[in-house]
Formats: C-alpha cells, sequence, structure tokens
C-alpha cells in the first residue's frame, strides 16, 4: 500500500468532518424544502435537491475568479445582458408608440 495510514486521530477528524457536512446539507435543504410548502410551492420544493449542485458552482466561480484577479487583474468578464434571440422578438413586440 502506497501513500500515507490514517491515523485513529485522523479517522475521527474524517468522520465528525464528513457528519458536519451532511448535516450541513441536510439542514439547508430542509429549510429551504419548509419555506417552499409554506408558500404552497410543493413544484419548486424538489429544487432544494439543487444546493449541493449550486455550492460546488459557486465555489468553482470563486476559485476562478480569485485565479484571474492574480493572473491578470485587469480583466473584467462582463455579463452582456438582451443579447439573447428572445429579447431581440420580446423588443420587436413590444414597441410603445407616442400618443
Amino acid at each position: 500500500m502506497t501513500g500515507h495510514e490514517m491515523g485513529q486521530g485522523e479517522k475521527i477528524i474524517w468522520i465528525l468532518s464528513s457528519f458536519n457536512l451532511l448535516v450541513a446539507y441536510v439542514a439547508a435543504m430542509l429549510l429551504g424544502a419548509v419555506g417552499l410548502l409554506k408558500r404552497e410551492a410543493e413544484v419548486s420544493a424538489l429544487n432544494v435537491f439543487y444546493i449541493p449542485v449550486y455550492w460546488l458552482m459557486i465555489s468553482v466561480a470563486a476559485y476562478r475568479a480569485l485565479f484571474q484577479f492574480f493572473s491578470n487583474p485587469s480583466k473584467w468578464e462582463k455579463t452582456e445582458h438582451g443579447k439573447t434571440r428572445f429579447m431581440a422578438r420580446a423588443s420587436q413586440r413590444t414597441v410603445l408608440k407616442p400618443r
């Protein structure tokens, strides 16, 4: 076997950390589901299962931004709004005429 064998203390820390992470995910998901159910949004309550994926994507974006901050501090990736086909069609339909 290669690598480092975990000692008893490291195993306990690993188990406690994993338990803490699991409890935090479950608590956040339950709170989100209860809030949505109180608003009678049953269909949306299933979206709480995406919370871990959302948190992972936020973490990836934060690390990417931190890397770009140090590698290219003057670069700014600005989001362009209103450049979709849907917005172009909607703007053509909702043209207001002056009275």
